[in-house]
């Protein structure tokens, strides 16, 4: 899979994202001045920090909001590695110019008491973000979907770290468990349930940038290419 790699600072899809949610009306085009809408900050990653903030998806709801998700993989300060991690949301009610955060959608494991979702305990990355137009059997119309694929702990950035605490990871590692999960909000992305995980997989096994990367343990991979995204 071949990675689209950020700087730090997306502040370029900001304003691709408002120029294309508001349509020009004769003469008079919108003109987006560009916000930021996140900055990495000093914190460590669990990758490369080239390709630690990566993947961004927007959509816009009923309402007008713009709302934006992408992969941010930075060490979580409570577990020291990927578990916990979430995928942030941010929100922008003045078409693109300005950017502030909604929501952090937590991985499977820590949205439901559920034993079957008790493996997946990182929300990694690949957001995809989907307005329904209509009912959908349980699910009403105006519904904000988020798939993305979550993943068990990083054990290479974990094995890495134990044998010397000073290693910085140059790019990915490899996490257990992928799995690709369905997410819904009923109020404009501001909370979030699990509605299921709707593809399985093995290990991570490394990436395009790291081919063949793995932990100790033997690996398989699952591979999901986002719409949108390089093939």
């Amino acid at each position: 899979m071949q990675r689209r790699t950020l700087v730090k600072t997306l502040g370029t899809f900001a304003a691709a994202s408002a120029l294309l949610a508001v349509p020009a009306s004769g003469a008079q085009a919108y003109n987006p001045t560009g916000g930021t809408l996140y900055q990495l900050g000093s914190e460590p990653c669990l990758k490369g920090r080239g390709n630690c903030a990566i993947y961004p998806k927007s959509a816009q709801l009923p309402s007008g909001r713009l709302v934006a998700s992408f992969e941010k993989s930075t060490v979580v300060t409570e577990t020291g590695s990927a578990d916990k991690q979430t995928l942030p949301v941010y929100k922008s009610d003045d078409d693109g110019t300005s950017w502030q955060p909604l929501s952090e959608v937590k991985a499977p494991a820590y949205l439901s008491d559920d034993p079957q979702y008790a493996k997946y305990t990182s929300n990694w990355t690949n957001p995809y973000l989907y307005v329904l137009p209509q009912d959908v059997g349980n699910l009403k119309q105006g519904t904000l979907l988020l798939a993305s694929v979550v993943s068990g702990d990083d054990y290479y950035y974990k094995e890495h770290k134990a044998a010397d605490p000073n290693w910085t990871p140059s790019n990915d590692g490899d996490r257990k468990d992928l799995a690709i999960a369905l997410y819904s909000s009923t109020d404009e992305g501001a909370n979030w349930k699990i509605l299921n995980v709707v593809a399985t997989g093995g290990w991570q096994g490394g990436s395009a940038g790291a081919v063949g990367r793995t932990s100790r343990t033997p690996t398989r991979t699952i591979r999901w290419i986002p719409s949108g995204s390089p093939t």
